[in-house]
């Protein structure tokens, strides 16, 4: 089985961000012929020219929980980024403000 998809990061034609995802297991016969089992994962995170890879490839149990817990941190990371850029947002509005106000 293999599952794909690609989302881009932002709807503006003048962006050109995307995240693509792919989990793929092998086919029955190919771990019949190599009796090698694991699951092949990736995130790929492209913005202009500066690819990102990430694995989550995993074979075992064990390495599946870690790749879920790597998961679940990045998704906290990016909450956590989003929050600081809010923050960003706000600080730069208010020197915004003041630039006019010394012109």
């Amino acid at each position: 089985m293999r599952k794909n998809q690609k989302i881009f990061l932002s709807s503006s034609p003048e962006e050109f961000g995307t995240i693509c995802t792919c989990v793929e297991t092998p086919k029955k016969k190919d771990v019949k012929k190599s009796g090698y089992l694991d699951v092949e994962a990736e995130v790929r995170i492209t913005d202009c020219y500066k690819p990102i890879n990430l694995e989550f490839s995993f074979d075992s149990k064990e390495k599946y929980l870690k790749r879920k817990e790597k998961v679940r941190t990045l998704i906290k990371a990016l909450k956590q980024f989003e929050k600081e850029m809010d923050m960003g947002y706000r600080d730069f509005q208010k020197l915004k403000e003041y630039q006019k106000e010394i012109e």
